[in-house]
């Protein structure tokens, strides 16, 4: 079909829509937020100036891959007022709650994309495979959804005109991860006009994406230099059981920051914070197993795939809770506003951030329906990627 060889184009068309609507109001000395919101994404692949090898010379030179979809719903409710406590100035109790529902679905491409007609050699659509609607034996070609609620309560004080405190609390409830309670606390000291401290410390949560769960795709990758087909596995997916996975669980954060604020000098603002955030159980996605292992191991991979519908695929990832990662880091904001002229306002601003991100535990465990012994999950290419 191509003689002097060819060059794979891979097009992407991706359409977004998103609405918001919302009214807001006081009653009886409460102000009141209510919004629902309402947003999608499609992403559409098609694959030119390719073939599918398996096909023969009655090849087409175009697929239609599939696609990608998602979308989410979020209504929320905010409520606050402002209370009179005898010890502070000021102090203001802001009330919330948050409902939200996500969909996320994969659409398979024209089976011309992926088929394959002859054993060996690459599947489907040289370059980007498509989507296809079973991978491993499992069904991908589905919604898959989920919805959480959520409420928080915070509390924001000025003790006196230089010191300022809070509170919060929140509270989150998914229907495929559980609950978790989350808190807030910050503060803000001005000893003398103009220059101020503050700082903070918070926890967070974070359950895994419905793309981190259910994502499935088998592709051709260049790994260190080597041209695999490689798949992509739910982690419900039997093959990536035998090959490690486990159940995803949710992340969990703590965060710390500690900074200064100075606008002594006039039209002139200038903030330095360090901050530190360690994430426990991170997501992360395994190295392409099957092309990294030893011998045995890389033939044991292969065998696992074949097993499970995948003969000419040579290695295989997931996602996994494999790591614990500690971000240190240093971000520094100036902003000067020129004194008006008659031509206009302008004002002049520039921004700093340097960080460092540390691996502080590699615990990428084989699951116990593992396979193959001693398979490192997240290793030397994924670390340094």
């Amino acid at each position: 079909i191509c003689p002097n060889g060819f060059l794979p184009l891979i097009k992407t068309d991706t359409d977004d829509a998103a609405v918001t609507l919302g009214v807001r109001g006081e009653n009886a000395g409460w102000r009141w937020d209510l919004s629902g919101q309402h947003g999608r994404n499609a992403v559409d692949f098609t694959i030119s100036n390719t073939l599918n090898r398996s096909l023969g010379e009655t090849s087409p030179t175009e697929f239609d891959a599939g696609g990608l979809r998602y979308a989410q719903s979020l209504f929320n409710l905010d409520v606050s007022r402002d209370l009179a406590l005898g010890f502070a100035q000021s102090t203001t109790l802001s009330l919330g709650a948050e409902y939200r529902q996500e969909r996320f679905d994969i659409r398979p491409g024209e089976p011309d994309s992926y088929r394959n007609r002859t054993a060996g050699g690459a599947i489907g659509a040289q370059s980007f495979a498509g989507f296809q609607p079973v991978v491993a034996g499992q069904r991908v070609d589905q919604p898959y959804k989920r919805h959480n609620l959520s409420a928080y309560a915070e509390v924001d004080s000025d003790l006196t005109d230089r010191l300022n405190v809070q509170g919060a609390l929140r509270f989150e409830r998914y229907s495929d991860f559980g609950s978790d309670l989350n808190w807030k606390l910050a503060g803000r000291y001005e000893p003398v006009e103009g220059v101020a401290v503050r700082g903070s410390v918070s926890t967070g949560f974070r359950a895994p994406s419905l793309q981190q769960q259910f994502y499935a795709a088998q592709s051709t990758n260049n790994v260190a230099g080597v041209l695999l087909d490689t798949v992509t596995l739910p982690v419900s997916n039997p093959a990536a059981a035998a090959l490690g996975a486990r159940p995803l669980e949710a992340e969990q954060s703590i965060s710390y920051s500690a900074g200064l604020v100075f606008s002594a000098v006039p039209r002139l603002s200038v903030t330095v914070d360090a901050y530190q955030v360690s994430i426990d159980d991170r997501i992360v996605i395994t190295e392409n197993l099957g092309a990294f292992g030893t011998p045995t191991q890389n033939a044991a991979v292969r065998a696992v795939l074949a097993a499970a519908g995948f003969p000419s695929v040579q290695a295989a990832r997931f996602f996994i809770n494999g790591i614990d990662t500690r971000t240190r880091g240093l971000d520094v904001v100036a902003t000067y506003r020129v004194p008006q002229q008659g031509w206009g306002r302008l004002t002049l601003s520039g921004g700093l951030n340097v960080n460092r991100t540390k691996i502080t535990r590699n615990d990428a465990e084989l699951g116990p329906l593992a396979s193959i012994p001693d398979l490192v999950l997240f290793g030397a290419q994924q670390l340094l990627g």
